[in-house]
């Protein structure tokens, strides 16, 4: 990933490669702004497909991220 001056942010991704499928993360303090940074990463690339006419992939990808939010267990946190 290239982080550029301004709102830029360019993922770089060789042709043909995969990547593996990351377990979730534990919901914690923790982990809290590591959550917040994939879903804004996230939602900028919803946001490249959406401006691409990629509509489809948009509706299937919200979906996943509603479910992924409004599944969310909701606990308490205590501080540290």
């Amino acid at each position: 990933m290239v982080v550029m001056d301004g709102p830029i942010k360019v993922d770089v991704c060789p042709v043909g490669a995969s990547r593996r499928v990351q377990p979730p993360w534990l919901l914690s303090t923790d982990s809290l702004a590591s959550i917040g940074d994939h879903l804004g990463d996230w939602t900028l690339w919803l946001g490249g497909k959406l401006l691409r006419g990629e509509r489809q992939l948009v509706t299937e990808e919200l979906a996943k991220m509603h479910r992924f939010l409004a599944g969310t267990p909701r606990r308490r946190f205590s501080p540290g």
